[in-house]
C-alpha cells in the first residue's frame, strides 16, 4: 500500500526547538511516500519539523516556507521542487538522503534567504541538483549572502544544467577556506554558475534540531538493518545509484 501525505490546500506545520513535528513512516507502514504539495494553495510553513526515513517533500507547482527543519534519511531526495514551485529556506539541515538533497526542475525558482544558514551536506546523490531551474544562495554584485554550507555530497555539490541559473556565491564549500574545486561543481553549456565569491570560515547555521538530535553522518552501508525492508530498498537505491554514477559519464538518472 502506498501511503502518501496530499496537500491541496496550506499545511501550517509549526513547532519549536523543544517540541518538534515529525513526520515518518508509522512502524506498522512498510513504505512512505512523504509528503506532497500538488499545485496547493500558497502559503504552507514548515517549521522545527524533522521529515525523515520517507521520500521527503515533493513540491509541484506550489510556493511553501521552509525554516528550522531536518530532512535527513530519506530514500529519496530530500526536498523536490518542480514546475515553478518557488519555496523559500533558511537554517534547515538536509542532510544523508538517498539521492540530492535538493532537487528542482521544470522552471522551479529556489530561495536560500539571505543571512538563512541552511546546510546541504552528506546527501547520496548531489546536494543540488538543478534542471531549467533558478537556484539562490548568493550574489556578490548585490551583497545577497544566504551563508549556506554545501559539501561532503556523493555526487558534486552543486550540479546544473539545462539552462540552469545557480548563484552560489557566498558558500562554505568545507574546503579549507579555498573556493570549490572541479570535484564539488559541475555547468553544462546551457547553464550559469556563479562561484566567485566564497566563504572563508564555516558560517555555522543549519537545524537547530540537527544539532539537537545529533545523528548527521554520512551513509555508510555496513549500518544498515537487512531485516528492515525499508533500509534493504535504501541499501539497494544507494547502489544502483552509485553505479549509474559511474557508467554515466555525467548522465546521471535521477528517481523519485
Amino acid at each position: 500500500m502506498k501511503h502518501l501525505l496530499y496537500i491541496y490546500g496550506i499545511l501550517n506545520a509549526q513547532g519549536t526547538l523543544n517540541d518538534r513535528i515529525i513526520f515518518q513512516k508509522s512502524s506498522s507502514a512498510s513504505y512512505w511516500w512523504g509528503i506532497s504539495f500538488m499545485s496547493a494553495n500558497n502559503g504552507s510553513i514548515l517549521n522545527y519539523c524533522e521529515i525523515k526515513n520517507g521520500c521527503g517533500i515533493d513540491c509541484h507547482n506550489t510556493n511553501i516556507t521552509i525554516n528550522n527543519c531536518y530532512i535527513h534519511d530519506n530514500i529519496g531526495p530530500g526536498c523536490y521542487f518542480v514546475n515553478t514551485s518557488a519555496p523559500s529556506l533558511s537554517f534547515n539541515t538536509i542532510s544523508n538522503n538517498g539521492f540530492d538533497g535538493v532537487y528542482c526542475d521544470f522552471g522551479a525558482d529556489i530561495t536560500f534567504e539571505e543571512n538563512g544558514k541552511s546546510q546541504i551536506i552528506n546527501n547520496f546523490g548531489s546536494g543540488v541538483y538543478s534542471k531549467n531551474s533558478t537556484v539562490w544562495m548568493g550574489l556578490e554584485m548585490v551583497d545577497i549572502q544566504g551563508k549556506c554550507s554545501v559539501y561532503g555530497n556523493g555526487d558534486e555539490d552543486v550540479y546544473s544544467l539545462n539552462n540552469s541559473v545557480l548563484y552560489c556565491d557566498y558558500v562554505w564549500w568545507n574546503n579549507n577556506a579555498n573556493p570549490p574545486s572541479s570535484s564539488q561543481y559541475y555547468c553544462d553549456g546551457t547553464s550559469t554558475l556563479y562561484k566567485s565569491a566564497y566563504l572563508t570560515s564555516n558560517p555555522g547555521g543549519g537545524s537547530g534540531l540537527a544539532k539537537q538530535i545529533g545523528n548527521n553522518k554520512p551513509f555508510n552501508p555496513k549500518d544498515i538493518d537487512r531485516d528492515d525492508p525499508v533500509q534493504l530498498f535504501h541499501l539497494a537505491m544507494y547502489y544502483k545509484h552509485t553505479d549509474n554514477i559511474k557508467k554515466s559519464n555525467r548522465k546521471l538518472s535521477r528517481y523519485h
